[in-house]
């Protein structure tokens, strides 16, 4: 039985905010993460990649 788990995991996240007014901001995001774990037999690798977008409105 290993002590530990060995695993590699990296992650990129890059993003945008800005504001249209005082009352509307948005943001646009992407993520790209990775992880390996050699032990599983490369059976709970993977890697992904993500978008995501935000409208906020701020009420009176």
């Amino acid at each position: 039985m290993p002590l530990g788990l060995d695993f590699t995991r990296n992650q990129l996240l890059v993003g945008l905010t800005r504001q249209f007014s005082q009352r509307l901001t948005g943001a646009l995001h992407y993520e790209f993460p990775q992880y390996a774990e050699p032990s599983s037999g490369q059976a709970n690798n993977f890697s992904a990649h993500g978008i995501f977008a935000t409208l906020a409105c701020q009420w009176p």
